[in-house]
């Protein structure tokens, strides 16, 4: 039974991470309406690697698969930029995107990942045409930063995105409380003794 207690305390104590989708619900919509130059959605903050351009919300079937509103940042080269407003780590397990359109859309994507601590990861996800295809992504963990560069033969090169799935990084216990559990559960188990 005492072991049994220990673990459930010892379970409580894990930090846990659940999946958070972006999938900009929240920010109005319309026939690609202009927003700003920044966005804001379930505490991450989207700039644009491009700072003469803004960020666009369209309507579902912009593109024939994407059945809720998407974000199109609309410059020449596209290339949203996302991190935690409150800085700090997170994990993205997947996106969907897709090329705008045939005549200005980007025909792949160049994701990359500034590391917390130093360094980077990136890979390049190919569209199929104007499809809207979700990409899974492996090694982007602890990330400060992610970004998306819009890739294609010549100019503009744009795409539209939507549900991007993160994961904040989970809290570590500080050391006192872990200390404080330490202490209440030995009392617990000498009062048992008594």
């Amino acid at each position: 039974m005492r072991i049994l207690i220990c673990l459930m305390i010892f379970a409580m104590l894990l930090p846990s991470v659940s999946a958070i989708v972006l999938d900009f619900e929240e920010i109005p919509t319309g026939n690609c309406n202009g927003l700003s130059t920044s966005i804001t959605s379930q505490g991450f903050q989207f700039t644009q690697g491009n700072s003469t351009s803004i960020f666009f919300s369209c309507n579902p079937g912009i593109i024939a698969s994407n059945t809720t509103p998407a974000i199109i940042e609309n410059s020449s080269i596209s290339n949203p930029i996302m991190a935690l407003i409150s800085g700090g780590a997170f994990s993205v397990q997947s996106f969907d995107a897709g090329a705008r359109n045939n005549s200005n859309g980007a025909t792949s994507l160049l994701v990359t990942g500034q590391k917390l601590g130093g360094g980077t990861v990136s890979t390049t996800v190919n569209f199929n045409g104007q499809a809207f295809d979700t990409f899974n992504l492996s090694s982007f963990t602890n990330l400060t930063s992610f970004s998306m560069l819009a890739q294609r033969g010549g100019n503009p090169a744009q795409f539209i995105f939507d549900n991007i799935v993160v994961n904040e990084a989970a809290a570590v216990p500080e050391p006192a409380s872990i200390v404080f559990l330490g202490i209440a559960l030995m009392a617990f188990v000498v009062r048992q003794k008594s």
